[in-house]
């Protein structure tokens, strides 16, 4: 039957294949990342809008309303099988969530590649047939719905899309400067042509200057700055040949909002030891 996503607060439904509350059995904290970042988000930034790339059946909008109350939020999926599920879930979670049905990549077009959806997530796979699917950039996105055009924080989650989203949109990146929250994944980065490494390079030079890295379970791990290049290898090499097992989910700041990210770090460490029960040296 049915399943309940499980985010307190918010009465929603899923597919019975729904996996977030498995996972909350062994990673009791997995996904409350993004509601503690939308937090500290909204409240320097009151009237802020939301982006989520990859919304799935709106388990991440639920989070963000549960954190941060009702933000204006963006939630765009491409999958026929869990569109119609975000649908019922946003006017579950409130009138403030939008949703989009489309696909999104590093420029708007047709490209050879069919949408593949099992055990819950939904990525494009490249294919040599004559299937095909429509995308959008995300620029062309903004234009479409230009109240979301000054987003203050855009969360993605596409399965191997993430870095090929964010090169595309390096000028309405720059210009906007929004907080930026993605998965980190090289294996699938790597297989769906993606910028790799290459996209911390590009942040930097967009004026962002703080990372927060996250294992892909919710488990915060550290807070870096993009400048410091060998810890950022060190990142690269350890979630890099891994298939898929282990993966980072990162926040990146811009230099405006150096702040947050030091209130994000401080409030992580908290809640690592109130999770685990531990207390940190003085």
């Amino acid at each position: 039957g049915i399943r309940d996503i499980g985010v307190t607060g918010v009465q929603t439904c899923a597919l019975p294949i729904y996996a977030l509350p498995d996972y909350r059995i062994n990673f009791p904290d997995y996904g409350e990342n993004l509601g503690r970042i939308a937090r500290i988000v909204c409240r320097k930034y009151p009237i802020a809008t939301i982006i989520d790339i990859g919304a799935n059946i709106g388990d991440s909008a639920a989070i963000i309303r549960a954190h941060a109350g009702p933000v204006a939020t963006l939630c765009i999926e491409a999958s026929e099988e869990y569109y119609p599920y975000l649908l019922h879930n946003a006017a579950a979670i409130g009138p403030e969530i939008t949703c989009l049905k489309a696909a999104v990549d590093i420029s708007s077009g047709v490209i050879a590649a069919r949408l593949s959806a099992a055990n819950g997530s939904a990525r494009l796979l490249p294919t040599h047939s004559s299937e095909s699917v429509q995308v959008f950039s995300l620029e062309r996105i903004v234009e479409m719905l230009p109240q979301f055009a000054e987003p203050r924080l855009i969360k993605l989650d596409t399965d191997g899309f993430d870095g090929r989203i964010l090169a595309g949109a390096s000028a309405f990146i720059q210009r906007v400067r929004p907080v930026l929250f993605w998965e980190f994944d090289p294996s699938l980065d790597a297989a769906s042509a993606g910028p790799g490494p290459a996209i911390f390079a590009m942040l930097a030079n967009a004026g962002y200057a703080q990372l927060t890295v996250y294992t892909n379970t919710g488990d915060y791990l550290t807070t870096v700055s993009l400048q410091n290049h060998n810890v950022l290898s060190d990142l690269i090499s350890f979630f890099s040949g891994r298939t898929s097992s282990q993966y980072a989910d990162l926040c990146a700041f811009p230099e405006v909002d150096a702040d947050l990210a030091e209130a994000l770090r401080e409030h992580e460490l908290l809640n690592a030891q109130q999770l685990r029960g531990f207390v940190l040296p003085e």
